[in-house]
């Protein structure tokens, strides 16, 4: 399967990475692959660190919380956060 790096960073909820691909290589935060944005990956995990990242994104990046097939806020309200 494929993945993006910036995908894989907010998969395993890793904060500076994240912070790294879209400061430093200007990674996209909407970019959909396999039906899936990064943010959909970030609240798709469960780990301390991802309110931070989420935190981020939402305040300086904007993601589109409606894109791709699977949308992070139904993912993150079935999972009861």
């Amino acid at each position: 399967m494929l993945i993006t790096p910036m995908h894989s960073a907010c998969r395993q909820s890793h904060e500076e990475a994240v912070r790294l691909l879209i400061e430093e290589h200007g990674f996209d935060v909407n970019f959909i692959l396999n039906g899936k944005t990064p943010l959909f990956e970030l609240v798709s995990t469960q780990g301390i660190k991802e309110f931070n990242i989420l935190n981020y994104l939402l305040k300086r990046r904007r993601p589109n919380v409606n894109a791709g097939n699977r949308l992070p806020l139904n993912s993150a309200l079935v999972r009861g956060n």
